[in-house]
């Protein structure tokens, strides 16, 4: 069966309040009866033929690549994403080399857009990730039961930590050389 946009939308919304409770148990389990509750006769084999979501044995739940597009649009992924933003400092320094190459202003301003643009986001993903750091470190001190356990995961959320400390710094020496 071919997708379309437009079945895909279509899908989507009349089967909104599956997918949605889904998306929200999408760390746990969810039985096939417990799904069939949430929607009409036959709309769950529907789903499956759709790719939208999966079964194994009696559990179902979302298709991965439905749920990374769902949590990517929502930013209510629990990872904090560090690579991401070393790949906009490579993308920067890209940019800025090929504006130095172009000599018309048209497509030099074109690159300084693209530039700034991403200048805006890697503020908003180092912040983000601030704030998912410290929900995770706060949540390693209230459910962590053993000392080890606790411990390994703090020592895993230092390295996070001092992996933005070392892109801050990538990124200060990075802007004081492209505008030097």
């Amino acid at each position: 069966m071919q997708l379309t946009v437009k079945r895909l939308l279509k899908i989507l919304s009349s089967e909104r309040a599956l997918l949605e409770m889904l998306f929200i148990k999408r760390d746990g389990i969810v039985s096939i009866s417990h799904a069939k509750e949430f929607t009409k006769e036959g709309a769950l084999e529907k789903l499956i033929e759709s790719s939208l979501i999966t079964t194994d044995s009696s559990v179902v739940e979302l298709d991965e690549d439905l749920r990374t597009f769902l949590e990517a649009i929502l930013d209510s992924s629990d990872e904090i994403e560090i690579g991401n933003i070393g790949e906009l400092l490579d993308e920067i320094s890209s940019k800025v080399a090929l504006y130095h190459q172009m000599n018309s202003a048209e497509i030099r301003e074109r690159y300084i857009r693209r530039i700034n643009r991403i200048l805006k986001r890697i503020p908003l993903m180092i912040s983000k990730s601030l704030i998912k750091l410290h929900q995770h470190i706060h949540l390693t001190y209230k459910s962590a039961d053993a000392y080890e356990v606790k411990k390994m995961e703090l020592h895993y959320y230092k390295e996070k930590l001092e992996l933005l400390i070392a892109i801050d710094t990538r990124i200060e020496s990075t802007l004081t050389l492209e505008a030097g």
